[in-house]
């Protein structure tokens, strides 16, 4: 337990309590996604209440529906919590089906589901501080990327097809038709098995892999809906990804068991990468080109408490035209990062920063480019209300609005 802190004044008995991580939260739908940063925890939670659990199986997280909370609780995703007693007590834990050759239609993700309908409000303390973090492997400003150095220039023609997956990221770059980047490799957070099963035959991940199609995979930061995908992949498919690019704050338990099966199927490939320190407390949140090659720029965050605002952001250019991938990063990041190394006169694109949900305030976006282009939307069922209708509005002022669960996988043409 010496790795979270607690504040004395509110945890008398810290070896009694079950912290967990904020995965995905939505106070309005009663909807509750945690998992473990710890496996001894997990253990912990399982021995405690006499729950099943099958040998083998790396599922950690837990989803609580219909959650009665307290309006006292200011729940934050990408924090630390204890579990209220309340759940862990009176909660119903069901657990969810092993997943084999002959079940498929189950979560890969989910080891536990809780109804918490019948529960009254439930309040949850303060948040506490975790320290476990994973330690990178590089801290420096310029990151060499082999693949950057492969003759790739700004004449080259462009292709980003941005692929329909639900409420999740995944974008593949296509350069002269054939090399590849992918960036982000996620889906939707509800996706079963079976419905990962299916992306992976419907985009021939086997023959893209295989034919040594990806040079690149690049996640932008460690929500589960940005990186889904690698729980699918077996280790020869791993092994045969060129390079990957990753954070190194993978707090949940699901994304150390990701990191821990990519470091050692790729040894040396894989880049794992730490946040730029900031000049201060008080400084804002910044992006820092950290690797280019003229056409693909690559830009890390500073440090932040929110992995959101602290990833890798990819930008891409030709003669003709540019675009921003930014996963979940703010609007104002990459206004005042990113915009000052594309070419303002191009026309530009970009992937809708997270879901068209909450990504701060929307300035110069609309007008600092001599012509604006598409502005796609990775969007699926979902609790928030994505797409904000409010935010796709203000962008329809000025771009050409698409979303995948209308149009399907979309391409953008550089």
């Amino acid at each position: 337990m010496e790795k979270y802190i607690y504040d004395k004044k509110d945890v008398t008995d810290p070896q009694d309590q079950i912290p967990v991580y904020i995965e995905k939260f939505d106070r309005m739908n009663g909807y509750l996604v945690v998992d473990f940063s710890e496996q001894e925890i997990l253990q912990k939670f399982i021995k405690r209440y006499d729950l099943q659990y099958a040998n083998g199986d790396k599922r950690s997280m837990l989803e609580i529906s219909n959650l009665n909370i307290s309006n006292t609780s200011h729940l934050r995703e990408g924090s630390h919590y204890l579990l209220p007693k309340e759940l862990l007590e009176e909660g119903k834990w069901m657990p969810e089906p092993l997943i084999n050759n002959d079940i498929r239609d189950a979560s890969p993700i989910f080891a536990y589901r809780l109804n918490a309908s019948q529960i009254p409000s439930i309040t949850f303390g303060k948040a506490i501080r975790y320290t476990g973090y994973y330690k990178p492997n590089y801290t420096g400003v310029h990151i060499s990327i082999p693949f950057l150095s492969q003759g790739i220039s700004i004449d080259d023609k462009l292709k980003i097809i941005v692929r329909n997956v639900g409420q999740g990221n995944w974008n593949e770059i296509y350069i002269k038709d054939n090399k590849k980047i992918i960036y982000d490799f996620g889906a939707s957070i509800r996706y079963t098995q079976t419905q990962l099963d299916g992306l992976i035959r419907k985009y021939k991940i086997d023959k893209i892999l295989y034919d040594n199609s990806v040079p690149l995979m690049i996640i932008s930061h460690w929500d589960i809906d940005h990186y889904m995908m690698l729980l699918s992949l077996s280790d020869s498919q791993i092994k045969s990804i060129g390079m990957i690019l990753c954070m190194d704050k993978a707090i949940s338990q699901t994304a150390k068991n990701v990191l821990s099966t990519l470091q050692k199927n790729l040894g040396t490939r894989l880049s794992i990468i730490s946040a730029s320190e900031r000049e201060s407390r008080r400084s804002s949140l910044k992006l820092h080109l950290v690797g280019s090659n003229k056409g693909i720029l690559l830009f890390k965050g500073t440090q932040s408490s929110s992995i959101n605002k602290s990833g890798l952001v990819l930008g891409l250019q030709t003669k003709e035209a540019c675009a921003v991938l930014p996963a979940d990063h703010h609007y104002s990041q990459i206004e005042k990062d990113v915009f000052p190394h594309l070419n303002k006169n191009l026309t530009y694109n970009m992937v809708v920063p997270h879901h068209c949900g909450n990504a701060g305030r929307i300035s110069s976006t609309l007008t600092h480019f001599r012509k604006n282009g598409a502005a796609v939307i990775s969007v699926g069922k979902n609790s928030y209300h994505h797409p904000f209708k409010i935010i796709k509005n203000q962008l329809s002022t000025a771009f050409s609005i698409q979303q995948t669960n209308i149009s399907g996988d979309i391409t953008i043409m550089l």
